[in-house]
């Protein structure tokens, strides 16, 4: 194991250790530790809604410059990658109705101001991904309007005449729209007409294919993205999974032919497919498909915290990534999102910071590429009205409370409630200026993440469970290395984890979300308090 460099930050009961993030020009967190060039995948991924984001010229409606504005907040809080939902000029907020894929939404900014986003980030050591809608697009999009002028026209030869799905005549089908008697496929809104993918699997090289060719090469070679999140890569064809695999190789073998190293996320199958989800990376040649089964209240995240059990956060985690071994697919787990919702509400915590604490160590103690989604460093919570059965959607993305003028104004039919409600462990400036936050603690649990290439990249093997379910030990190993990672549950216990004649003799980093007191290490044996984690290294 290579040496490292170890500090303590004081009053925390955590042990640190240096690193640094490169890509282009360095953007340290530290000293030089381990570096992580631009081409790795493996990233701690920061999830931003432009619209309510961060506000740079006033008009209440969050923008690119001010994203720009705010990279230093992302990258001092430890994130090395950046997703930004739909950025494409669009009649929405959330901007998933694509009227112009190499346009930016005026509300937004410009081109321009994008190409200084990425290149911002790669200064910062920050890879970018861009959110990429090839289901449908916008009924207002030119191929749409040129593709139902070509059916009106009867234009079998023109090229936009098979963009789209068409039936003409009769009644309307299920998950179909209709303009002036030609019905259009359009499953997710009338707004939205379903792109016809199948033309693209039938003819690699017609006018569809290089159209959307076009679009990927325009963002990987001229914008100059890292890669991208796919919409709804189960829904490109209805109950049609091997058409979705085949669409979905086109796709990957397409991006890697333009830019070898790009990474792509797609949004699969929601709720426990994890099996679904992982034959969509190795059939269908895409890096990651999110890892449902870590997220919201019913996520193995959730369930282990709320039942104290340690052996089941442990369990789950290695059932999760042995999937992955013999693959070439990379994790990507994930509690809450735009769609979710809140983690606070996931994790029953608005309460209890300590649970956040605790809940978001868990999910950054796992492997391959995580996703944060924003505001969630601060506890925000996602409003649902009196009697509704849901969180809408609007209520899920909230401005971020900044504090000052970039804060942005709540989206249209969002919830009018006080910002106590929204933001119930206070706002941005409150957060930082408070030691002992959770804003100031995920900063220490992504320095422990980002220094260990174990944690990031790393096989995972169980090692310890008693009948005592509170704790759990499980070793991490990548490239010849290994470390040992012990987790206590327990909301109000100690735990002891006996290393007697153990290789691990090094205590070298821990997590202790109660903030109270540290790991206790007298070499033969490691004392945890509840809701605490300790990383253990073998001797030089």
């Amino acid at each position: 194991m290579k040496k490292r460099n170890l500090f303590s930050i004081l009053g925390t009961g955590l042990f640190m250790l240096s690193t640094i993030a490169s890509c282009g020009s360095a953007g340290s967190i530290n000293d030089s530790l381990v570096e992580i060039p631009c081409e790795d995948k493996y990233r701690t991924m920061y999830q931003i809604m432009p619209y309510s984001f961060a506000d740079s010229d006033g008009d209440g409606i969050g923008d690119l410059q001010g994203i720009i504005d705010k990279l230093d907040y992302i990258d001092d809080l430890g994130f090395n990658g950046l997703w930004l939902t739909p950025v494409h000029e669009s009649t929405t907020y959330h901007k998933y109705d694509v009227k112009d894929y190499k346009s930016i939404d005026p509300t937004f900014g410009t081109i321009e101001t994008y190409k200084d986003l990425v290149n911002e980030c790669h200064e910062r050591g920050m890879t970018i991904l861009l959110d990429l809608v090839f289901n449908h697009t916008s009924d207002e999009h030119e191929w749409f309007e040129r593709s139902y002028a070509a059916h009106v026209r009867e234009n079998t030869e023109d090229q936009y005449f098979d963009y789209y799905v068409w039936q003409e005549g009769g009644s309307c089908p299920e998950g179909y729209s209709t303009r002036n008697g030609y019905h259009y496929e359009a499953r997710f809104w009338s707004k939205m007409p379903d792109l016809n993918l199948q033309s693209v699997i039938d003819n690699p090289t017609g006018p569809l294919a290089n159209d959307l060719k076009e679009v990927m090469r325009y963002w990987l070679e001229d914008i100059g993205v890292d890669g991208f999140r796919l919409d709804a890569v189960t829904s490109y064809f209805t109950g049609n999974p091997i058409a979705n695999q085949d669409f979905l190789k086109w796709l990957s073998s397409t991006a890697k032919s333009i830019k070898s190293d790009v990474y792509i996320v797609g949004e699969g199958s929601w709720g426990g497919f994890s099996n679904e989800n992982l034959e969509y990376c190795k059939t269908g040649g895409i890096d990651s498909c999110f890892n449902f089964e870590t997220s919201t209240a019913g996520g193995f995240i959730a369930s282990a915290i709320n039942r104290q059990n340690a052996s089941y956060y442990c369990g789950s985690a290695n059932t999760m990534i042995k999937k992955y071994e013999g693959t070439e697919a990379i994790p990507a787990p994930f509690i809450a999102n735009h769609d979710n919702g809140r983690m606070v509400g996931f994790l029953s915590a608005k309460g209890d910071e300590a649970k956040m604490k605790f809940g978001y160590s868990l999910l950054q103690m796992l492997p391959g590429v995580t996703y944060h989604y924003y505001g969630d460093e601060i506890g925000m919570a996602a409003y649902q009205s009196p009697g509704a059965s849901e969180v809408i959607d609007e209520n899920k993305r909230q401005p971020m409370p900044w504090g000052d003028s970039y804060t942005c104004k709540p989206i249209l039919q969002s919830g009018k409630v006080e910002d106590s409600v929204k933001y119930p462990f206070g706002n941005i400036p409150t957060n930082q200026n408070n030691e002992s936050s959770l804003i100031n603690f995920i900063k220490d649990v992504n320095k422990v993440r980002n220094s260990f290439l174990e944690i990031t990249h790393g096989t995972m093997k169980n090692v310890y469970e008693s009948g005592d379910q509170n704790l759990c030990a499980i070793e991490r190993t990548y490239n010849g290395d290994t470390i040992l990672m012990v987790v206590n549950a327990s909301t109000n216990r100690k735990k002891e984890y006996v290393l007697g004649n153990s290789v691990y003799t090094t205590l070298s980093a821990e997590l202790c979300a109660d903030g109270n007191e540290g790991v206790s290490y007298n070499g033969s044996s490691v004392v945890l308090p509840p809701r605490s984690i300790a990383i253990l290294t073998k001797g030089e």
